[in-house]
């Protein structure tokens, strides 16, 4: 079965896998458009004026400089990889008024400082450990503070696989077995390492909007904005104008859930002190290279 399997996605599948990345001034002025994205699509709902902000994740740190640019008062941007601190960082010299207002560190150098706001954008589902990566961010806002969550694509919609790159086909990820999938992504991307989802797109925890909403109330914390299927541009928001509809029938909901944007508050604080038990925590990291393609969103 697994060799008819095997032909047939085959048969679908591209012949070759070009890659997405650009250098890091491309990647990062990329950045700053797609921090426009993802805060229009909480449509007014979010205000950075005189806030602090978290930006867990920061990549290249186009969010962090975004935030500060547009109101608030400090951004602290952590990220895995000293690198991209570092060249978060060098670009200080290119936004002046942000000198003294935006910071970079590692994650291990995180301290026990509670935010305004914290953010976590386009990678939740990423996580190898949602639950306790929840926590962590919890730890991090203050009483009345908002943590933000905002990510694409969700496992059971079109490409939850992160197969755009493989296939123009959806559902191949619910289709196909696991090892026929990933037999196929060795071919294509030329890297023999990749054997599971969890190493693809930086590796994937098959997150599900049920298993989003349990996580939730497990934290104990209080839902303030919940929006699925939100796109600001023209083309996409008319698919996922159709997709909304149909996620209405029974038995749908999961499959034509392409994205969701929260907005959480803590309903009990959590003491800062409590963070020290989360040190072992990773991000996950975008490596720059071809097994590891990043999503378009």
């Amino acid at each position: 079965m697994d060799a008819i399997s095997s032909k047939l996605l085959h048969a679908i599948s591209r012949r070759s896998y070009q890659g997405y990345w650009d250098d890091d001034d491309k990647e990062f002025e990329k950045g700053f458009v797609s921090s426009a994205e993802f805060f229009r699509r909480y449509k007014g709902h979010v205000d950075f004026k005189d806030k602090t902000v978290l930006d867990m994740g920061c990549g290249r740190g186009s969010t962090s400089y975004y935030v500060v640019l547009n109101g608030a008062r400090k951004a602290v941007g952590v990220e895995i990889r000293k690198e991209y601190v570092d060249f978060a960082q060098s670009r200080i010299n290119r936004y002046p008024s942000c000198r003294g207002k935006v910071e970079f560190k590692l994650l291990r150098d995180l301290d026990a400082t509670q935010f305004d706001i914290v953010l976590s954008k386009d990678s939740f589902e990423h996580y190898q450990d949602p639950e306790t990566f929840l926590s962590f961010l919890k730890a991090h806002f203050k009483p009345g503070g908002k943590l933000l969550i905002g990510f694409s694509p969700l496992w059971k919609s079109p490409y939850g696989g992160h197969t755009g790159a493989l296939s123009a086909w959806p559902w191949i990820h619910l289709v196909f077995p696991e090892s026929v999938v990933m037999s196929e992504f060795r071919r294509c991307v030329k890297d023999d390492s990749i054997r599971s989802y969890k190493d693809v797109a930086c590796g994937l925890n098959k997150m599900t909007l049920t298993r989003y909403r349990q996580i939730v109330e497990q934290t104990g914390l209080k839902v303030d904005y919940l929006q699925y299927n939100v796109s600001s541009q023209s083309k996409s928001r008319c698919v996922l104008a159709l997709f909304s509809g149909l996620r209405l029938i029974p038995g749908l909901k999961e499959y034509f859930t392409v994205n969701l944007y929260s907005i959480l508050e803590n309903k009990k604080n959590l003491l800062p002190k409590t963070v020290n038990k989360f040190q072992h925590l990773q991000l996950p990291t975008v490596e720059k290279s071809r097994s590891n393609p990043p999503e378009r969103r």
